[in-house]
């Protein structure tokens, strides 16, 4: 029955802003990060929602971004630029996704690690900046020299400014200044 009630909802703008007008106004008081307009009528409103569903149906305005922004799922309206990029994703590649079913996702995180993983390529890690492509981890190991490894220490000592931007990526080291992947890509290396 909820199906049901949820396809005439999608295809009814009045019934929508029924619905999800005053829910949303709710919510956006206390989204200490956002604020509407006075003046901003209720279709201007889920008109503003509705441009962060990637899809030409707005398929998923209804069934998960209003909803999920309204009870918590979307910390703040700011999110809404990725979670409009990770649905794009999720939607592109949903035969890939571990979970198909976009209703079973509870959040904006749980969407966007899920997405993240499952697009990230073979033998790729993730740094503070984006994810490192294999060809740059590789780089680096062929650029260093392991002195000692265990189950829990590595000692490295990096030859080139790359391989020490890529160690040291998740330090404040100056050495690894200016590491595309790095804490701090726009500083200066002092390798």
């Amino acid at each position: 029955m909820r199906y049901w009630e949820i396809i005439n909802e999608a295809l009814n703008m009045e019934l929508t802003i029924q619905n999800w007008a005053k829910p949303l106004r709710d919510r956006v008081k206390r989204d200490t990060k956002f604020s509407i307009p006075p003046q901003m009528t209720d279709q201007e409103l889920i008109d503003w929602f509705a441009q962060w569903d990637p899809t030409k149906a707005k398929k998923y305005l209804i069934n998960w971004i209003l909803p999920r922004y309204v009870w918590g799922g979307i910390n703040y309206a700011e999110d809404l630029e990725g979670v409009h990029d990770d649905l794009a994703n999720f939607d592109r590649f949903k035969q890939r996704m571990p979970e198909k079913d976009i209703l079973k996702i509870k959040t904006a995180a749980e969407l966007a690690t899920m997405v993240r993983e499952t697009l990230k390529p073979p033998g790729s890690i993730d740094g503070p900046n984006g994810t490192i492509p294999p060809a740059e981890v590789q780089a680096a190991h062929s650029e260093s020299i392991k002195v000692f490894e265990d189950d829990t220490n590595l000692i490295v000592i990096p030859l080139t400014a790359r391989a020490a931007g890529f160690w040291g990526r998740h330090s404040n080291w100056c050495t690894a200044y200016g590491y595309k992947w790095g804490n701090y890509p726009d500083r200066t290396s002092w390798f």
